[in-house]
């Protein structure tokens, strides 16, 4: 295998030509933009139709259909709308799903979508199957603890444990409000829990006693007896000082703690033919990843985060989404990449249609509109 050329990134191909495209885009974008308000103020209910998901309604009931003859082939009935199915005839195929391994997002569509058709096809009540979607809700947020390897509740986005201190409650919805990642308000949260622990705080009243000089203690103790790394302590004292504002409404003060010290530390950086070994000993996704890694410039974050609607082949670019500091760029594809990509874009299109042959084609969307 050829190893990647760094005269790619110095061409007219380069980053710098990628800023020029952008800035170009941008400028055209405007435009496009400042003719389109004045367009949308003259004609307001083309708004709706050009915004308005075109076929949501069939697609439902398409699925509908679909939910509805697997429900009957299960239960040996002819699938046309007079059978009226019952809750218990539900319950007994999501079981049956359950054990083949379908997971609880999965079978809340199958509620959703026969919950469609007994609405817009049968025309009867759904009172009966509300309480299944109510139930299949929690079973969706134990499989989402269990798979995404939460160990409390504390771990669950959007959920505030009622058991935890008035502290730790209080502080979660500042930093909600505020408008914190979540993976901040974790550690955040680790940071303020592990202050409460050292100092025998219980509980908000506790915390009119504490001043500067305990905070002052706790990071100094960081840096002498636990020896940590900088940047910990560094997150500690946000943490405390996000506590301070946000949840006490108070300075924390002047802290003079001792600071933590980092080595110097000495990268090592690897030549072209060292990569080329590296990404050379590599097969399939990991190959993928490695030269988005090395081609694009990307973090490991960013290049799991990948999906098909992402990546650009007419332009040869990559849109990042939503990366550190919640910014989203456009990066420029290698052309050593595009076969790859191509190839695995197209077996994803694969399994995607396998999935729509099955009646099995979904996903998992729990935060998006």
């Amino acid at each position: 295998m050829e190893p990647l050329s760094l005269a790619w990134f110095r061409n007219g191909n380069g980053p710098g030509a990628t800023r020029r495209a952008i800035l170009v885009t941008s400028w055209v974008d405007h435009s496009v933009s400042i003719a389109m308000s004045s367009d949308i103020q003259s004609r307001p209910g083309w708004v709706m139709n050009k915004f308005s998901k075109i076929g949501s309604q069939e697609q439902q009931l398409k699925w509908a259909w679909i939910w509805f003859r697997q429900l009957a082939g299960f239960h040996s009935r002819d699938a046309n709308a007079v059978w009226q199915f019952t809750a218990d005839d539900v319950i007994a195929y999501l079981r049956s799903r359950r054990d083949q391994g379908v997971p609880a997002w999965k079978r809340m569509k199958i509620i959703e979508g026969l919950m469609t058709f007994r609405h817009h096809v049968q025309r009867q009540s759904l009172d009966d199957l509300r309480p299944l979607k109510s139930k299949m809700r929690e079973i969706i947020l134990l499989e989402r603890r269990r798979d995404q390897g939460a160990a409390t509740i504390d771990d669950v986005p959007g959920v505030i444990d009622p058991r935890e201190p008035d502290a730790i409650q209080l502080f979660r919805k500042a930093a909600r409000a505020e408008g914190l990642a979540f993976s901040t308000e974790k550690a955040y949260v680790r940071k303020l829990k592990a202050f409460m622990a050292e100092r025998h705080l219980k509980c908000l009243a506790d915390f009119d006693s504490v001043t500067d000089r305990d905070v002052e203690d706790h990071l100094s103790t960081m840096a002498v007896d636990g020896n940590v790394a900088a940047s910990t302590q560094n997150q500690a004292f946000h943490a405390l000082l996000k506590f301070f504002t946000l949840v006490l409404k108070r300075d924390m003060g002047r802290i003079e703690a001792i600071r933590a010290t980092n080595g110097n530390f000495v990268p090592t950086v690897l030549d072209e033919q060292e990569v080329a070994q590296v990404v050379g000993g590599t097969r399939g996704v990991y190959r993928v990843i490695a030269l988005l890694l090395y081609g694009c410039g990307m973090r490991i974050s960013e290049a799991l985060k990948l999906r098909v609607k992402d990546i650009d082949f007419a332009n040869r670019q990559i849109e990042i989404r939503d990366s550190k500091f919640e910014k989203s760029r456009l990066v420029p594809m290698p052309e050593s990449l595009v076969a790859d990509l191509e190839r695995w874009v197209d077996a994803r299109r694969m399994l995607h249609e396998h999935d729509l042959a099955e009646g099995t084609a979904s996903v998992y969307l729990p935060f998006a509109l």
